[in-house]
């Protein structure tokens, strides 16, 4: 899609046009990869750390017991905690969480370009709040 020749007005809006594609081939990208992982992660073609099978019988859990048993027989292993399998099967839940990102990213290009400086300086403090909050910066 070219944004360059989009209308002004109306739904013709190059920042929306923008701004859906970034999400639309996020989404795609995203829902292609999650599938791919999971089978690689459950018919376990790459090791993983724990698995699957094994994993079922943790589900009672807590998010910390599970967190301090399983750093406690990283330990013990030597290992890190998160072998191939597990990485691969992570990965497009990363992937999908930078889509707003980017896509903020790329209108504020947009903006730029239009010379609406103020909407492009929001896009951009909006991609840094999303990056600072995912880094843990805002509890």
């Amino acid at each position: 899609m070219d944004v360059s020749t989009m209308q002004d007005s109306g739904k013709g809006r190059p920042e929306r046009a923008v701004y859906a594609t970034v999400m639309s081939l996020f989404a795609a990208v995203g829902l292609a990869a999650l599938i791919a992982a999971f089978f690689i992660y459950a018919l376990q073609l790459l090791p993983t750390f724990r698995p699957p099978q094994e994993t079922v019988a943790l589900w009672h859990l807590s998010a910390d017991q599970l967190a301090a048993m399983t750093a406690r027989e990283a330990r013990l292993s030597g290992r890190l905690g998160l072998a191939s399998g597990d990485l691969v099967a992570i990965a497009p839940v990363i992937f999908l969480a930078l889509a707003t990102i980017f896509a903020f990213l790329s209108v504020s290009v947009v903006f730029i370009r239009r010379k609406n400086g103020w909407y492009a300086f929001f896009a951009i403090v909006q991609a840094a709040i999303l990056i600072l909050a995912a880094a843990g910066v805002f509890p």
